[in-house]
């Protein structure tokens, strides 16, 4: 297997299966360049997934990332089909971890799994809309960081926002940033694979064990945070420059677009953005996010 320029990077889990789907489908359509696709899942779903594998494009297996003693159990006394990670060993003690969590280890853990330079990571609810170049996440040949800065503290953030700030000072080892902070979350986010291993190297080197043993010892936390602040505070490179531009219109709402919202969505669009992504906890139609797909492919023809 050829070793691209740039990995996209998409954990993934059965509710999201048709999102995916949709992913794969505009990502094969609309992305130009040297790139491979990894999208990681858990070893109980991989059956489900194992489709996607082939061309440019390869499913993994959580098992090949984290280490042999987390394992998944069904959550007692739902009737929903929750998992919950917990350690099988007499390591150190880490709160039970969500398939949130474990889908935020898995994308840290790739960086030592996969060769290609330049990670870029997709959520599974987003979509491509515009052909693009991944030459898009690149300045003046330089990977792109995604830094807004000062932007948490000094906006209407959720207060999980600044705990995940102190958090991530804490997991680096460092003095908790100064508020407002800056903000490193977006849905298109692209990581250097090197400075990522350095980042983990330096997280476990700081907590004296592992990085899941490491990171869950915290009920909540951002990877994105955290190399954010690992790049800026503690690693300072002159070769992975800031941008502030989101390449991704999302939809974070409290219910479903419909229609006439989506019309209204789509118009926000600004002529920097690739992608839209509908957080899938709206419950928005798949089929209105496919009709807008296509309608928007058609525009290109």
């Amino acid at each position: 297997m050829s070793i691209a320029t740039h990995a996209f990077i998409t954990p993934c889990y059965p509710a999201d299966f048709e999102r995916l789907k949709l992913q794969c489908e505009s990502m094969d359509k609309m992305a130009q360049g040297d790139w491979r696709h990894y999208i990681l899942v858990a070893d109980h779903d991989f059956d489900q997934f194992k489709e996607f594998n082939g061309g440019r494009r390869s499913v993994m297996k959580e098992s090949v990332l984290l280490p042999k003693w987390l394992k998944p159990i069904r959550k007692p006394f739902r009737k929903s089909k929750s998992w919950v990670w917990i350690r099988m060993n007499f390591g150190k003690p880490l709160w039970p971890m969500s398939g949130w969590h474990v889908q935020q280890l898995r994308k840290m853990l790739i960086a030592r799994h996969i060769k290609e330079p330049n990670l870029v990571f997709s959520d599974s609810d987003s979509f491509f809309i515009r052909p693009f170049s991944v030459d898009r996440f690149m300045h003046d040949g330089k990977l792109r960081l995604y830094r807004k800065p000062g932007a948490i503290g000094a906006a209407k953030f959720p207060s999980k926002h600044m705990q995940w700030v102190k958090q991530s000072g804490s997991v680096l080892g460092i003095a908790p940033e100064n508020f407002p902070a800056n903000d490193y979350i977006e849905n298109l986010v692209s990581w250097r694979r090197d400075y990522a291993i350095a980042m983990i190297d330096h997280i476990e080197k700081t907590a004296r064990c592992d990085l899941v043993s490491a990171m869950g010892q915290y009920r909540t936390f951002s990877e994105y945070q955290i190399y954010g602040s690992f790049i800026d505070r503690v690693l300072r490179p002159t070769d992975q420059p800031g941008d502030s531009r989101q390449l991704t219109q999302t939809y974070w709402g409290a219910g479903e677009l419909v229609s006439q919202s989506m019309d209204g969505f789509i118009h926000g669009l600004d002529d920097n953005q690739i992608a839209i992504g509908v957080q899938s906890f709206t419950q928005t139609s798949i089929d209105l996010l496919r009709q807008t797909y296509l309608g928007m492919a058609a525009k290109l023809r």
